[in-house]
């Protein structure tokens, strides 16, 4: 073969592992491009379906792909590494064990149609669960309830795929399903290895593959009875190519032997071989039988392994993120430092204690004073001393915050300033704007005494004003 049809061939190879990958990746992109047009879609948005950008971004992935193959081949010692480093299958075990994830996302749904029904006709119950249930704060954002059993869903959903992920390319003779409650493999662990060799033996070498299996059967060949040593001994001549191929014939595979000179061929032929040897592995030794699928098939498909361990990973903190964004807060309380308040004016002796927010807005900032309209009264005019307001600038909206212990002159629109609110001795008035005979006022959620205009904080009730005569 010339080194222009070598070079051919290798470009070929390339370009057909390129255009694999390119078939993975790209149905993956659209898939979830379709979910994002149909989410936005499901909220009355105007979703636009952007096939180009998840095109290209298939193709640079399956680049990227194509490209850490590359390298792995040039560099097969680190690639064994890494495939060693790499958890194996049998660590993922208890994470897909039978399991209700079907069940748990049907109600997870239906709980999110619930709650988001509720909200939009303002139901008590539904509004009071979307901001008191599974609410938590992360990255300077707020998550509602409807956000988190969102998220959870996602999460749940994710979970699936890596299910379906696991139980495909997951070797039979590794997945829980062969061992007892117990956790000792079944008698039938033979037949299990026999169908793990037929559907995965092709990725072990077939040298290693059938020397394996060639030692465990010689040794327990006494365990059978004289039929079946005969059938063996048979079976064993056919493996014995692979497994004790003479040293002046070239290996399997390759050109000039007698196997053929098709790799897949030898593979198969390989597989085939040790498959029809396992069958008469006796089952007293489902044990030894296990962990000689165990010793086989354990470092796979490293890939997918890690594939397993990122999305398990997203999967777990998707459905457990409240708790995990407390976790992170507490072992982390720096990264909290960029989402606190930028606090502009604040005096030397700023306390939490000492201050009370003021829900409304800043009208004017004068050189002295400030006027601030309430939130629940656009007519009202809120005059405090500069040192006595605090503004704290957010990404999305200003907090105010009033000190207590200070005075406030409250002015109507249209008619003039209310230092001296009239009095109204009715016992449901506590709670309002006007004067009741413990003293106090609640305004805008924070109470004021009468006469004075002391703020004392916000209306817990207890009214700690002078009592009206």
């Amino acid at each position: 073969m010339t080194e222009s049809a070598s070079g051919k061939m290798i470009a070929l190879t390339h370009l057909k592992r390129f255009g694999i990958w390119l078939a993975i990746v790209l149905p993956v992109f659209l898939c979830a491009e379709a979910l994002r047009w149909a989410v936005v879609w499901g909220q009355r948005g105007d979703p636009v379906l952007h096939y180009w950008m998840a095109a290209i971004a298939a193709l640079a992935i399956a680049f990227l792909f194509n490209v850490f193959e590359l390298i792995v081949a040039w560099f097969p010692n680190v690639a064994w590494l890494a495939r060693l480093h790499v958890p194996r299958w049998t660590a993922f075990e208890p994470f897909f064990k039978s399991s209700k994830i079907p069940l748990t996302i049907v109600f997870l749904s239906y709980l999110l149609f619930y709650v988001t029904q509720g909200v939009d006709e303002e139901t008590r119950w539904a509004i009071w669960v979307n901001k008191h249930v599974f609410n938590f704060d992360l990255f300077c954002r707020h998550f509602s309830a409807i956000d988190t059993i969102r998220i959870e869903i996602v999460g749940y959903v994710l979970y699936l795929a890596l299910h379906g992920i696991y139980n495909y390319f997951c070797p039979p003779i590794l997945a829980h399903s062969i061992r007892k409650s117990g956790g000792l493999a079944r008698e039938d662990a033979a037949l299990v290895l026999v169908q793990t060799i037929e559907r995965h033996g092709q990725a072990i070498p077939q040298s290693d593959l059938a020397k394996t299996i060639y030692g465990f059967a010689d040794e327990n060949r006494g365990l059978l009875d004289e039929e079946s040593r005969k059938v063996l001994d048979e079976r064993l001549k056919l493996l014995d190519q692979f497994a004790n191929p003479p040293p002046d014939e070239p290996p399997p595979g390759e050109p000039g032997s007698k196997v053929g000179d098709s790799s897949s061929a030898v593979a198969m032929a390989a597989a085939g071989d040790a498959a029809a040897v396992a069958r008469l592995f006796p089952s007293e030794r489902a044990t030894e039988t296990y962990y000689l699928g165990v010793d086989l098939f354990d470092i796979l498909y490293p890939p997918v392994r890690f594939l397993l361990c990122v999305g398990l990973v997203a999967a777990i903190l998707a459905t457990s993120l409240p708790v995990a964004a407390k976790l992170l807060w507490v072992a982390f309380p720096r990264l909290g430092e960029a989402c606190m308040t930028d606090l502009n004016q604040v005096p030397v002796d700023f306390r939490d204690s000492e201050w009370v927010e003021f829900e409304g807005a800043v009208q004017t900032a004068g050189p002295d004073t400030s006027v601030l309209v309430p939130a629940d009264d656009a007519n009202e005019r809120w005059t405090l001393k500069n040192k006595n307001v605090t503004v704290a600038n957010g990404e999305k909206e200003q907090r105010i915050f009033l000190r207590i212990g200070s005075v406030v002159e409250i002015d109507t629109i249209g008619m003039g300033a209310s230092t001296a609110p009239p009095f109204s001795p009715a016992p449901n008035a506590r709670m309002s704007k006007q004067c009741s005979p413990a003293g106090s006022r609640c305004s805008n959620h924070v109470e004021i005494c009468c006469g004075s205009n002391v703020i004392k904080g916000k209306c817990y009730g207890r009214w700690p004003c002078p009592k009206q005569p």
